[in-house]
């Protein structure tokens, strides 16, 4: 009977010693663990159908199908996405006239909004590829992929077509009477300019560095052409700013942004105007600011622009709030003349088709 049960026990022992062998065996056969988005490629299979040559490609997620979609088109487009600092140096290279960064910024801005409307023309031509949910982290995914010689030839499209509009408006600016309408359109020629440049490397990306397309009009002609009449077009300022200095060099800093020419005597244009700032009687240390800009053609003897702005601000005491309304305008000064100056060059354009 003893060693009946001796026996039992070798073989109760045997067993357990030989599942463990398996265990260990099945353990080590097992790959290791890999990423949802690891075998997402997997599914997807990225390099045989859609080759890095031919395609541009991205993998999105969400907690959604539409967010997925969404996140795996703009990864395609992150690929061909001209970014704002590289945006300030062309706008730069356009407009050396001493504008101050603020100007630059804002012109960067602008212009980088304009790129990517084109850019969202030419994501029209991504597509969607596979998609899939999955059941371990409880997303959904997206595979985009956008076809680089289709894209290819609607970004040679695009860009021919501005070659045309800057060839038009360089054709109106030699033709054109008048210096602020000879400006306005070589200004419009110079932000197509911009604009084309940041496709054509747009363009270089998408191929690889297969297709570049030379300007109709090169860049340095039109740089040369708006220095060399914005050094004629000459602005005297008549400001009432009482200690205000930041209000008078921020007016300044948008006329030379221009390129502009500042005189105490004969000027093209006349810039007359005051910046105001008084306490409030009222608890608390408030203060109120107002601002009033009047551009005249001196040969013409006409107004041809104005602007104004008021608000209020408040702090601590009324030194402090006065400090932070002077920066507060200075800022507003810098922004929205700018943009109203190139809406009135804008507007000269519409009155001289």
């Amino acid at each position: 009977m003893l060693a009946n049960k001796k026996i039992k026990v070798i073989q109760l022992c045997l067993i357990v010693l030989f599942l463990t062998l398996v265990a260990c065996g099945a353990a080590q056969k097992q790959p290791p663990h890999k990423s949802v988005s690891e075998r997402f490629a997997e599914k997807v299979d990225p390099q045989s159908l859609y080759p890095n040559e031919l395609y541009i490609t991205a993998t999105g997620s969400g907690d959604t199908q539409d967010k997925a979609n969404k996140n795996a088109i703009n990864g395609v487009a992150q690929v061909i996405k001209v970014d704002l600092k590289s945006q300030q140096q062309l706008v730069e290279k356009y407009f050396e006239t001493g504008a101050g960064k603020d100007m630059l910024l804002e012109a960067a801005s602008t212009f980088t909004s304009q790129i990517e409307l084109v850019t969202e023309q030419s994501l029209k031509n991504v597509n969607i590829g596979k998609t899939w949910f999955s059941q371990e982290d409880g997303r959904y995914y997206a595979f985009a992929y956008m076809d680089r010689a289709e894209t290819a030839e609607i970004y040679s499209k695009d860009i021919a077509n501005i070659d045309n509009e800057i060839s038009v408006y360089y054709g109106k600016f030699g033709s054109a009477t008048g210096k602020l309408t000879q400006l306005a359109y070589l200004h419009k020629a110079l932000n197509l300019s911009a604009q084309r440049e940041a496709m054509n490397e747009q363009l270089t990306t998408i191929t690889q560095g297969a297709r570049s397309i030379p300007p109709a009009v090169k860049s340095t002609d039109l740089i040369s052409a708006r220095f060399e009449l914005t050094k004629q077009i000459k602005v005297k300022f008549e400001l009432d700013y009482e200690k205000w200095d930041e209000f008078a060099v921020a007016v300044e800093d948008v006329l030379t942004s221009f390129g502009f020419q500042i005189v105490d005597t004969d000027p093209d244009v006349l810039v007359t105007g005051k910046m105001i700032m008084e306490r409030l009687e009222r608890k608390g240390f408030f203060i109120r600011w107002f601002i009033e800009l009047h551009f005249t053609d001196v040969a013409a003897g006409t107004e041809f622009l104005t602007y104004d702005d008021d608000n209020r601000e408040g702090h601590k005491s009324f030194s402090e709030a006065e400090r932070r309304a002077a920066g507060r305008l200075s800022k507003a000064i810098k922004k929205n003349l700018y943009r109203k100056f190139e809406d009135y060059l804008n507007s000269l354009m519409a009155l001289n088709k």
